[in-house]
């Protein structure tokens, strides 16, 4: 849910950048949408990023074990 106040701001953002008027439907509507591909995003980001590190943990263990025998 967007605060009153974030619906002003992308309002004004829209009216600045594309010189058009949104009512409050319609910044709720967007807004509601771009916060949820941020979360997708961020999501496949988090994913990405701890498959590196468990990728990275696992080589680190496999030349450990390898230096060990």
């Amino acid at each position: 849910m967007l605060s009153q106040k974030a619906l002003h701001e992308l309002k004004e953002i829209i009216a600045q950048d594309y010189g058009a008027a949104i009512s409050d439907d319609q910044a709720k509507e967007l807004g509601t949408t771009l916060l949820r591909l941020t979360r997708v995003g961020l999501s496949a980001l988090a994913r990405a990023n701890a498959q590196k590190a468990l990728a990275a943990a696992r080589e680190e263990h496999s030349l450990g074990a390898k230096t060990n025998t």
